[in-house]
């Protein structure tokens, strides 16, 4: 009786991700290289050691909170709406227990 096979290739996993996966990591580490050329390390980490603790609380705040509120926003925007046909409520899906539509 031959071995169960696990599904994976005999290739591995590598045969499985596109090429445009590579060629997209590849322009990624060059534009980044780019973007950080001319940027001194001692520069930025003299930068960073004189920060106010007070101001990057507070801006680390505001970013959670912004990104809570847009999370909040684009949630309310995708809820699935109410069906109703010519004012009435949809029939119930008995397949479902419920109404099409309504969580």
């Amino acid at each position: 009786m031959p071995a169960p096979q696990s599904g994976v290739p005999a290739d591995g996993w590598a045969s499985r991700v596109p090429a445009r996966f590579y060629a997209g990591l590849a322009i990624s580490a060059v534009c980044t290289a780019l973007a950080l050329q001319g940027i001194s390390l001692e520069g930025v980490r003299d930068a960073l050691w004189h920060v106010q603790p007070l101001w990057l609380l507070a801006s680390i705040f505001f970013f959670i909170a912004s990104y809570l509120a847009r999370t909040a926003r684009w949630q309310m925007l995708f809820r699935p709406r109410r069906v109703t046909f010519y004012g009435r409520r949809a029939p119930a899906d008995p397949a479902r227990g419920r109404r099409p539509g309504l969580r």
